[in-house]
C-alpha cells in the first residue's frame, strides 16, 4: 500500500482534543498519524516528513540531518537500520 496526502481532523473527548492528521491509502483507508501516541512503531520508525524527529533521531545519532536523511534513503526508515548504517556496520 502506498500512502498520499490526507486531511486533517479534530479527534477530542472530554479530557480534551487534539489534531489527528491522516495519510490515505491508495484504497482510500485512513492511516492516522496521532502526535500525541508516541510509543510502539514511533520508537522503531524514523518518519523523515516530521522535521522534530528528523532533528531528534540525528541528535540521537551524532550526524547531520542530511546525513540521517541520506542513510534512511539507502536502509529504510527503522531506526536499528539506520543506526547500523551510520556506524558503518551496514553497507
Amino acid at each position: 500500500m502506498v500512502a498520499t496526502a490526507g486531511g486533517c481532523h479534530s479527534a477530542g473527548g472530554w479530557q480534551g482534543s487534539a489534531v489527528v492528521c491522516c495519510r490515505t491509502t491508495e484504497d482510500g483507508a485512513d492511516m492516522p498519524d496521532d502526535t500525541t501516541k508516541t510509543g510502539g512503531q514511533d520508537r522503531r520508525r524514523i518518519s523523515t516528513s516530521e522535521d522534530y524527529e528528523v532533528r531528534d533521531w540525528a541528535a540521537k545519532f551524532g550526524v547531520t540531518k542530511e546525513q540521517l536523511l541520506e542513510s534512511v534513503k539507502q536502509v529504510g526508515d527503522l531506526a536499528t537500520d539506520v543506526e547500523a548504517h551510520l556506524k558503518g556496520r551496514r553497507k
